[in-house]
């Protein structure tokens, strides 16, 4: 998060226990890497949580890994399984999007795409002619049609800062962003001062931006982190992880058991986690809070505005903001908690599939793929494009999300380049 301009975003999800074999990092193209999880089962709406298949050469039941980043990416459901580089069909999506996760199950090369169950939007669509969408899409020529219409509508790099690339996943931090590539590797725009925007080379899962450092989970599920270190935020543990996410001046990660470790500032003990496994976590401004394995949320850290007592009931997510903290519950309906003095607390009604708490905003895709954003709107943040999405993740004054083909459009603030992604 950013002090009294921070930011948390978590990001992407790297679903499932991992094992011995091919691990997935994103939609596009095939590719094959070191290890894999199996995809858990496909979720309905990305509302309802899931847990993760048996992985790949014997290992134990993998769990699904998201929260909500203060701009971050974020599954309620796991992470869907890259197959191999072989080509032909696809599953699914696993529990569909929640906190703007992006997990699915599918391959990346060209070859024959199978009906698809919870599909890449996350929002349950089935579509069976597939093979006829953008980085392999599971929606029918229709709505790919219309979705390229409106892709095109936005222009590249123009008003609303729709991207030429196509992505996997989107974290926006306090002035620049992150996008995954569907090849797996990390591009990122904006402010660049402590080198937070020059990733390393190397294939990634998943990535979340912070104030002014990054991590990502590689593919071989080590963190890397990079940008300013004065706190050790960037100076991740050994191990293997499922999922990171970066925030003011620490971070928190999951790992393959399930448990939580956290580095970087601890002023308030925002990064000493408690014990027991999670499925989802989210470190925002001075607190962090995690979705534990019974789905209750447990918070730690600084209390001062009530962002670190959540309510009662079971969620599939979390988004820790800037004394704020947004979840969505398991049915579907988004929840905040804390500071409220321009209503960035008060959550429409309705169901969701991703939210992001951010500095004094929040904003979250229905399960119809519709964005909606409350609380302050100081540089436009109340306009997002229309069209349909699959996540979404606020920053300070900016906000991005992830359109079904795989495009990002950014708007708000912009005076660093934050909004207009390549």
């Amino acid at each position: 998060m950013v002090g009294v301009l921070s930011v948390l975003r978590t990001l992407g999800i790297l679903g499932g226990i991992l094992a011995a074999g091919t691990l997935s990092t994103g939609c596009g193209s095939s590719k094959s890497v070191n290890f894999t999880g199996a995809g858990g089962g496909g979720g309905t709406g990305g509302v309802t949580p899931s847990t993760g298949g048996t992985v790949a050469g014997g290992g134990s039941a993998g769990s699904s890994h998201g929260g909500a980043g203060f701009g971050g990416m974020s599954a309620g459901g796991t992470a869907g399984e890259r197959t191999s580089d072989s080509g032909g069909s696809r599953s699914g999506g696993a529990g569909g999007m929640s906190t703007g996760g992006v997990g699915n199950n599918f391959t990346y090369d060209s070859g024959t795409d199978g009906a698809s169950t919870g599909g890449i939007d996350g929002i349950g669509r089935t579509g069976a002619d597939g093979a006829a969408a953008d980085v392999g899409d599971t929606r029918g020529g229709g709505e790919v049609a219309d979705e390229a219409a409106n892709d095109d509508a936005d222009g590249a790099g123009g008003v609303d800062g729709t991207s030429t690339s196509h992505y996997a996943q989107v974290s926006a931090g306090e002035y620049f962003t992150c996008g995954l590539r569907t090849d797996g590797t990390i591009a990122c725009w904006g402010a660049n001062d402590n080198g937070q925007a020059s990733p390393p080379t190397g294939t990634f899962a998943s990535v979340s931006a912070g104030n002014d450092h990054t991590c990502g989970v590689m593919t071989d599920g080590t963190i890397a982190c990079w940008g300013a270190n004065y706190y050790g935020q960037s100076k991740a543990p050994a191990g293997t992880f499922t999922f990171v996410s970066a925030a003011y001046e620490q971070s928190c990660g999951i790992r393959i058991d399930g448990t939580l470790a956290g580095w970087g500032r601890n002023a308030d003990g925002q990064a000493t986690p408690p014990a027991g496994a999670f499925t989802s976590v989210s470190t925002g401004d001075g607190h962090t809070c995690g979705v534990k394995a019974d789905g209750h949320i447990a918070c730690w850290g600084s209390n001062d505005s009530g962002q670190g007592s959540p309510p009662a009931g079971t969620f599939v997510s979390v988004s820790a903001g800037s004394q704020f903290t947004c979840g969505i519950k398991t049915d579907g309906s988004v929840a905040c908690w804390g500071r409220n003095d321009t209503g960035q607390s008060t959550a429409p009604a309705g169901s969701f599939v991703s939210v992001s708490a951010a500095y004094s905003d929040a904003c979250g895709v229905k399960t119809d793929g519709t964005l909606v954003c409350w609380g302050k709107n100081e540089y436009g943040q109340f306009a997002p494009p229309s069209g349909i999405f699959t996540s979404v993740s606020g920053g300070v004054g900016h906000t991005c999300a992830l359109r079904t083909g795989g495009t990002i459009v950014c708007w708000g603030l912009n005076d660093s380049g934050q909004a207009t992604p390549p």
